[in-house]
């Protein structure tokens, strides 16, 4: 038979068979034994929508890169082949966060059926949107004339 008793203010003691174990400090309450029955099922709903948004904002990203590089080749426009390599960074940055927001709701959440289908689909969507975007910075890392800064045109590479 187990038992828990109090022995003093935050401290409980287990007793198995009438046999008192030391005593051990009362766990301190999280947050989230706070919280309602719907509460968290709320913020785990909230929580998917910011992350579609986010794999929304990097493939709009991506579509802006792609469209930039192609304008960028076809005026051998300096300007837009600069703009295209800037959007590498803010890629990878939406990349990580991404990964991190999935990641963290599969440990936190443990989710089934769909949302699980949603999380691990929103994994595989964002490394394929990254690599999107590290080809369309990658074709025009080549375009840069160093000596006068113009736009020159570059071999295909198939």
């Amino acid at each position: 038979q187990l038992s828990e008793g109090r022995v003093g203010e935050g401290v409980v003691a287990m007793t198995i068979c009438g046999v008192m174990l030391a005593p051990t400090p009362q766990r301190w309450p999280s947050p989230i034994d706070q919280w309602e029955d719907g509460d968290m099922e709320r913020h785990f709903e909230a929580e998917l929508h910011a992350l579609r948004d986010r794999l929304l904002a990097m493939g709009s990203l991506a579509e802006t890169m792609i469209h930039k590089g192609i304008k960028a080749l076809v005026d051998r426009d300096a300007a837009l082949v600069q703009a295209v390599l800037a959007h590498e960074e803010e890629m990878d940055l939406l990349c990580i966060e991404i990964d991190d927001r999935c990641f963290t709701q599969l440990a936190l959440r443990q989710p089934m059926a769909s949302d699980l289908r949603f999380l691990v689909g929103g994994i595989k969507i964002n490394s394929d949107l990254e690599r999107i975007g590290d080809q369309a910075a990658g074709r025009h890392q080549g375009l840069r004339d160093r000596r006068g800064g113009n736009a020159r045109p570059v071999e295909c590479v198939g």
